[in-house]
C-alpha cells in the first residue's frame, strides 16, 4: 500500500506541480524562483540549443506548467527527452514518470524502467523507488525482489521512510541481501524500538478497536500521533477520528481537520471522502463547494465507489465543477460497475436522454435493470416503462406490469398511471375499467397530469365513475396547470365555448397559448390568427408567425399560407422570398387558392423559385378559373406575351376588362397601353387616358410617367406644367429615374416659377443614384456652380465621371476643368490633357482653345507650339474668340512660325470686334502706344472704353484719363468720373486717387468731401503717398472727415519716409506747431532740411526761419539727423 502511495505522491508531482526546479544555469534559476518566468525562458532557450541539460531541463519545465511561455506538453517532452538524453537526472526521473502513467508518450514500463536505471544510478531517489517498486511488481523488468530490494535500500540509505518501510515489507525470505545490509537493518530496527511507524500505527488500530486487548482510546491516540507523525497515513487519518469524536483526548475539531488535510494530501481514500463530506457540509472547515467536490474526485480516483457516485453527481450538477456531462457519466459508470444502485440509474438515465453520450435506450435497459434487481424503486419504474413501451428491451406487459406493480406500490406515479392504461386498454391484461379508475385516482392524487387529464375524462364520461363535470374540470384544470397539453387544449375549448363555464377568451387564450407551446397545431393555429387580429390577446405580427410557422410545419394549409405571407412582406418574420415560395406551393397543393395564385406568381417571375412559364400558366389558371381577380390580369399578361402559350390578344384584352373593372392597377395600365396604340380612335384614346389615369392614383408609376410626359410636352393632350409636375412627383417618389430627371429638368429651367435649382437638386440626386446619365451631368452642373446647393467640387467631380466616359455634353470640358485647377481633386494634368483631348473630338471649342492655350505655355503640358495653333484654330473656326486672340498674340510674337503682325493684328480685331475684352485691351494698347501699328487715339480709345464696360480694369482707367484729358478728342469729366469709379472698386490705385481728386475738386461729378475722403483712403491703405499726402491735409483741416492732427501727422509721416516732399514740408511743419505731439524743433528742421535739399524752397525758408530760433548745438542735432535720414531712405526717421 505504502508502494502506491508513493507513486501516487510521484505521479501527482507529475501531473499537477507549477513550481518544480532543475539545478542548471543560475541566472536562469535564480530568475524562475523569483517568478521571472519569460526571462528564465529566455536564458535557458539559447543554452537549450546549445545543449545545456540543465538549461534543457528547466526548460521543458516551463513549457509544462504555462510559465512564461504558453504550455505546450509536447514542447516540453522534447525537451525532457533532450535532458535526459545529456543525462540529466531530473528529466530522466520525469521520463520515466511520463512513459509509465502514459501521460503525454505512449505508456511503456519498459521505457520508463530505463529511464529510472539512468536516474537512479546518478542517485536520485524518487528514481531509485520507483525502479524498485517495478522490480517487485516485474512491471517493464523481470520481477527480481533482490534488485527491487538492493533499489529501496539505496532510496532508504538516502533517508526515504518510504522505500524503508517497503523494504521491511518485503518477506525476509524474498531478500537476497548481503550479511553487511542484513546487519544494518538489523541495528536500524533496534533503533527504532517503538518509534517506528508502522508498528505503531497497528498497535495503535489494536487498542482503537479493542481487538485482543482492552480497547484504550487514549494509547490509540498516543500512538497514532507518533505514526501519524512519522508520516503514516492511515495513523493521521485514525487521529483525526479521535480528535473528531473526542474519544482518548479532548475533542477538536481544528487538529482532526489538521490531520485528515494530512492523510488526504497522502493519499489516504478514506480521508479524502471525509474531508470532502465536512467541506461539503461545513463541519470544523468553511464550508466550501471546490474543495468538497476535488477531494471527492480524489478520493474517486482512489477507488471510493461513494465518491464515484458524487463526484459524478457533482458534475452533473454542476455543484464546485463547471458542469460537464462527459466526466458525470464517467463517474457515475465507475460507481455502477461496483453495483453502486443510484449510480446504476444515473447512468441508465443518461443513456436513456443522451446525455454525456448519444442515446443508447439498451445500454439505458441495462442499468435501470442492474438498479431494479436491487430493489431500487424509480429504476425498477424506469425499467417497467421500458418493458411497456418495448424501449431497449422487447416490449413485454407481463414483466412491465410486474416492475410497474412493484414500483406503484412504493408509490411512482408514473408507474399508477401505466399500470391503469393496462387495464384500461386491455393491452396483455384483461380489461379493467375500475381497477384503471383506481391507480388513475392514485397518481393523479400525487399530481400526475397525464392521470388526472384520464380522471377528467372518466368523470366527463362516467366511465367506472360516477359522471361529475365539476370533478371533470377540477382534474383537467390540474393537468392543465402541470402543462399537460391535452388538458389546456380542453381547458382553452371550455372557456372559448361558455358551456361549463362563463365564456372567457383571455382565459381560453391564456390555455391555447400554453398548449401551443408544446406543439399543439389546432392551439398554433389559434394563437396565429389571435395575434394576427388582436383577439383576447395583443396585435403581434412576429408572435403571429411564430405560431403560423409552426403550424404550418405540421402540414395546416392556412398556416402555410400565412407564414408564406409573412416571409413575403417581412411581416413577423424576415422577408425571404424563397421560403414564401415554399409555403405558398406547399398550400396550393393543398388546394388554397390565394396560394396558387402566389406560386404561380413565383414562377412567373422566377421569384424565391426556378423561373418556369409552364407552371406560372397553370397555377394562374387554377387561380383564375376559380375566380381570383389577380390570377386573371396575370393570365392577361402571359396571353398577351406568350408566355407559356400561344399569343392571343384577344383574349388578353377580356381577361385584362375582367381585372381592370375590379380595379386591378396592372391590367388597367396594360388595357391602357394596348387600345391607345397605333390607329387609335379619339375615344380609345380617351378611354386610355381614363384608364392610365386611375392606374396612376393607384400608384402606377408606369401610368404616371406616361401623363406626366403627355401634359409637359403637350403632344397628346394640351400642356400643363402643373399637372405634369403632379405625376412626375407621383412617380419620382416611386424611383422612376425618367421622371426624377424630367420634374428636376422643368424646376432647373424656371418653368414653374416658384421652383429653382434647390428644388431640382434632389430629384437629380435620386435619379442619378440609379445611374440616368443626364442626372449625373445636371447635377455635377450643380455642385459645380454652387446653384441650388453649397459649391462641392468633389462631389462634382464624382458626378461627372460617368457622363464624361459616356460622352455625354460636355462632361470632359467641364472635368478637365476641374483637373486643370485642381478642385475636388489634386491638380492632374495629364488627365486633363486626356479630357480635354475627347471634349475637343466632341468639337468643345472651350477645350481646343484650352489645349491651345496649355500647350503654348509649356506649364501644365510640354510646350509645344505646333499642336498649340493646331487647337487654336479648330476653336477658331468655330468663332472661338479668346482662341482668336491667343493665335494673335503667338503670330505677333513669332511663336511656332514667322512674325506675322498683319495677321496677328486682323485675329486681335476680329476678336475685339466680336467683344474679346482682353483682344480689345490689346489692340487699343496697340494703337494707343502706337506700338507695331500706327497710333489712332481715337480707335484707342474706343476700344479701351469697350474693354473697359466688359470690367477691364486698366482699360477703365485709361478710358477715365481721355475723357478727363479729351485725349481722344472729347473732353467729359463725368465720364472720366464713371470710369474712374468703376476701376476704383476693382482696387486700381490710381483711380481711387484721381476720382477722390475730381470729387474734392467738384470736377464732372459734384463736389462731395466724404466719398473724396473716402477714396483717399482707400488709395492711402494701399501705399499711394499723393493720396495720403491729400488726406493728411484733409484731416488737417477737418475737411470730408473729422478734424485730427495726429491722423494727418501719421498720414504725412508715411507719405515723407517714401519721399513726398510736400508732405516733409507738412511734416516739419506738424513739429514746429506741436499739434499733434510735443513741439521739437529738432525734428522739424530735420525735415525742412531733408525737402530744401531737394529743391523745395517754402522748406529752406521754414528752415532758416526756426534755426534762428535754435541753439547752434539742436542744429547740428537736425542737421545729423538729416543725414542720417536720407541714407535710411527716410526710414525710421521719426516716432510719431
Amino acid at each position: 500500500m505504502l508502494n502506491a502511495f508513493k507513486f501516487l505522491i510521484a505521479l501527482t508531482v507529475i501531473l499537477f506541480t507549477s513550481d518544480l526546479q532543475a539545478q542548471s544555469f543560475k541566472d536562469g534559476e535564480n530568475a524562475e524562483r523569483d517568478g521571472n518566468y519569460k526571462t528564465a525562458f529566455d536564458i535557458w532557450l539559447p543554452l537549450s540549443q546549445n545543449g545545456d541539460a540543465s538549461a534543457q531541463t528547466g526548460l521543458a519545465f516551463l513549457y509544462k506548467n504555462g510559465q512564461g511561455v504558453k504550455r505546450d506538453l509536447d514542447q516540453a517532452i522534447i525537451w525532457f527527452k533532450e535532458a535526459a538524453a545529456g543525462g540529466n537526472a531530473a528529466a530522466q526521473n520525469i521520463m520515466g514518470l511520463f512513459h509509465y502513467s502514459g501521460k503525454g508518450v505512449e505508456q511503456d514500463f519498459s521505457k520508463a524502467a530505463n529511464y529510472y536505471l539512468m536516474a537512479a544510478k546518478q542517485g536520485d531517489v524518487d528514481s531509485q523507488f520507483m525502479l524498485a517498486s517495478l522490480y517487485q511488481r516485474g512491471e517493464g523488468v523481470e520481477q527480481n525482489i533482490s534488485e527491487a530490494a538492493r533499489w529501496f535500500k539505496a532510496a532508504a540509505v538516502q533517508g526515504d521512510e518510504i522505500a524503508l518501510s517497503s523494504l521491511m515489507g518485503l518477506h525476509s525470505d524474498e531478500l537476497n541481501v548481503g550479511k553487511a545490509f542484513s546487519q544494518w537493518l538489523e541495528n536500524y530496527q533496534k533503533s527504532l524500538k517503538t518509534t517506528d511507524a508502522d508498528p505503531q500505527f497497528q498497535l495503535g488500530q489494536l487498542y482503537h478497536k479493542g481487538r485482543d486487548v482492552i480497547q484504550d482510546f487514549s494509547l490509540a491516540a498516543e500512538l497514532y500521533r507518533k505514526a501519524a507523525e512519522r508520516g503514516n497515513k492511515d495513523a493521521q487519518f485514525g487521529l483525526a477520528t479521535l480528535y473528531e469524536s473526542g474519544d482518548g483526548l479532548p475533542k477538536d475539531i481544528e487538529k482532526a481537520m489538521f490531520w485528515l488535510h494530512r492523510a488526504a494530501m497522502g493519499g489516504h481514500v478514506n480521508a479524502m471522502s471525509t474531508l470532502a463530506s465536512a467541506y461539503n457540509d461545513g463541519i470544523g472547515v468553511k464550508q466550501n463547494d471546490k474543495a468538497a467536490s476535488y477531494w471527492h474526485q480524489q478520493a474517486a480516483l482512489g477507488g471510493d465507489i461513494e465518491a464515484q457516485f458524487l463526484s459524478g453527481n457533482r458534475y452533473e450538477t454542476g455543484t464546485g465543477f463547471t458542469k460537464n456531462y462527459i466526466k458525470a457519466l464517467r463517474f457515475y459508470e465507475l460507481a455502477a460497475q461496483k453495483n453502486h444502485v443510484e449510480a446504476s440509474f444515473k447512468l441508465g438515465q443518461f443513456y436513456e436522454q443522451g446525455i454525456g453520450t448519444d442515446e443508447n435506450h439498451g445500454e439505458a435497459a441495462k442499468w435501470y435493470l442492474q438498479a431494479a434487481n436491487a430493489d431500487y424503486g424509480p429504476a425498477q419504474a424506469a425499467i417497467g416503462r421500458f418493458y411497456f413501451l418495448g424501449r431497449g428491451v422487447e416490449k413485454n406487459m407481463l414483466q412491465a406490469r410486474r416492475y410497474l406493480e412493484i414500483s406503484s406500490e412504493k408509490g411512482d406515479a408514473i408507474s399508477q398511471y401505466l399500470l391503469a392504461e393496462i387495464f384500461a386498454s386491455g393491452i396483455g391484461h384483461t380489461e379493467d375499467k375500475s381497477r384503471a379508475a383506481h391507480f388513475y385516482k392514485k397518481s393523479a392524487d400525487q399530481a400526475y397530469a397525464p392521470a388526472q387529464y384520464r380522471l377528467g375524462q372518466a368523470y366527463t364520461f362516467g366511465s367506472a365513475v360516477e359522471q361529475n363535470n365539476d370533478l371533470a374540470l377540477s382534474y383537467f384544470k390540474l393537468a392543465a396547470e402541470q402543462g399537460l397539453a391535452a388538458a389546456q387544449i380542453k381547458m382553452a375549448k371550455i372557456y372559448e365555448n361558455g358551456k361549463q363555464v362563463k365564456a372567457d377568451l383571455s382565459n381560453a387564450a391564456r390555455w391555447y397559448e400554453k398548449a401551443a407551446k408544446q406543439g399543439v397545431m389546432e392551439a398554433q393555429i389559434w394563437m396565429g390568427f389571435a395575434h394576427k387580429t388582436g383577439r383576447a390577446v395583443k396585435h403581434d405580427p412576429s408572435l403571429s408567425a411564430e405560431w403560423f410557422l409552426l403550424a404550418a410545419n405540421q402540414g395546416d394549409a392556412i398556416s402555410q399560407f400565412e407564414t408564406g405571407m409573412a416571409y413575403e412582406s417581412g411581416t413577423g418574420l424576415d422577408s425571404n422570398i424563397a421560403e414564401a415560395m415554399f409555403w405558398y406551393e406547399k398550400a396550393a397543393e393543398q388546394n388554397h387558392i390565394e396560394s396558387q395564385y402566389r406560386i404561380g406568381r413565383g414562377y412567373l417571375d422566377g421569384r424565391g423559385v426556378a423561373q418556369q412559364d409552364e407552371a406560372s400558366l397553370i397555377w394562374l389558371r387554377m387561380a383564375a378559373d376559380q375566380g381570383h381577380k389577380q390570377a386573371a390580369r396575370y393570365f392577361g399578361d402571359l396571353l398577351r406575351i406568350g408566355r407559356g402559350t400561344e399569343v392571343d390578344i384577344a383574349k388578353a384584352v377580356s381577361y385584362y376588362r375582367l381585372a381592370a373593372d375590379a380595379n386591378i392597377m396592372e391590367a388597367q395600365y396594360q388595357l391602357a397601353k394596348i387600345i391607345s396604340g397605333k390607329g387609335a380612335s379619339k375615344a380609345d384614346v380617351n378611354e386610355a387616358i381614363i384608364l392610365f389615369d386611375k392606374a396612376a392614383q393607384q400608384g402606377d408609376a408606369r401610368s404616371q410617367l406616361v401623363l406626366g410626359i403627355y401634359y409637359d410636352e403637350g403632344s397628346v393632350i394640351p400642356a400643363d406644367k402643373h399637372r405634369a409636375e403632379d405625376y412626375l412627383i407621383m412617380a419620382a417618389m416611386q424611383g422612376v429615374e425618367a421622371a426624377q430627371f424630367r420634374l428636376a429638368q422643368i424646376y432647373n429651367s424656371g418653368a414653374i416659377k416658384e421652383k429653382t435649382a434647390a428644388d431640382a437638386l434632389p430629384f437629380y440626386e435620386a435619379a442619378a443614384n440609379q445611374g440616368h446619365l443626364g442626372a449625373h451631368y445636371f447635377l455635377a452642373r450643380l455642385y459645380d456652380a454652387g446653384r441650388g446647393t453649397a459649391q462641392n467640387h468633389t462631389l462634382a467631380v464624382r458626378y461627372y465621371q460617368l457622363p464624361a466616359e459616356k460622352l455625354y455634353l460636355d462632361a470632359n470640358w467641364r472635368l478637365g476643368v476641374l483637373a486643370r485647377d485642381g478642385l475636388g481633386m489634386a491638380p492632374n494634368f495629364q488627365e486633363m490633357e486626356r479630357l480635354f483631348l475627347i471634349a475637343s473630338r466632341q468639337g468643345d471649342a472651350r477645350a481646343q482653345r484650352a489645349l491651345g492655350k496649355a500647350y503654348r505655355n509649356g506649364k501644365s503640358l510640354e510646350r509645344n507650339y505646333e499642336k498649340a495653333i493646331l487647337f487654336l484654330n479648330l476653336a477658331v473656326k468655330q468663332r472661338d474668340r479668346d482662341a482668336q486672340f491667343v493665335l494673335g498674340q503667338m503670330l505677333m510674337l513669332g511663336e511656332g512660325g514667322e512674325v506675322d503682325l498683319e495677321d496677328a493684328v486682323l485675329n486681335f480685331r476680329e476678336a475685339a470686334n466680336n467683344g474679346h475684352m482682353l483682344a480689345q485691351f490689346t489692340l487699343a494698347e496697340m494703337l494707343h502706344l502706337g506700338k507695331l501699328i500706327k497710333q489712332d487715339i481715337k480707335e484707342a480709345a474706343y476700344f479701351y472704353e469697350q474693354a473697359g464696360l466688359q470690367g477691364h480694369m486698366l482699360s477703365q482707367y485709361r478710358t477715365a484719363m481721355f475723357y478727363q484729358k479729351g485725349q481722344s478728342g472729347i473732353q467729359e469729366p463725368a465720364r472720366a468720373a464713371k470710369f474712374y469709379e468703376l476701376s476704383a472698386k476693382q482696387g486700381h490705385i490710381p483711380s481711387q486717387y484721381n476720382l477722390a481728386l475730381l470729387l474734392e475738386n467738384g470736377s464732372g461729378v459734384p463736389t462731395d468731401m466724404s466719398k473724396a475722403a473716402f477714396w483717399y483712403q482707400q488709395a492711402s491703405d494701399r501705399g499711394d503717398i499723393n493720396a495720403q499726402y491729400a488726406l493728411g491735409m484733409m484731416y488737417e483741416a477737418g475737411r470730408g472727415v473729422s478734424q485730427s492732427h495726429e491722423k494727418a501727422a501719421s498720414l504725412y509721416l508715411a507719405a515723407a519716409e517714401n519721399g513726398h516732399i510736400e508732405s516733409q514740408v507738412n511734416l516739419g511743419v506738424v513739429f514746429v506747431k506741436g499739434e499733434s505731439s510735443v513741439q521739437n524743433y529738432i525734428q522739424a528742421h530735420m525735415w525742412f532740411n531733408i525737402a530744401a535739399s531737394q529743391g523745395n524752397s517754402a522748406a529752406r525758408d521754414y528752415r532758416d526761419q526756426i534755426a534762428k530760433q535754435m541753439v547752434p548745438q539742436d542744429i547740428s542735432t537736425a542737421q545729423q539727423l538729416a543725414q542720417s535720414c536720407v541714407l535710411q531712405n527716410y526710414i525710421g526717421c521719426t516716432q510719431l
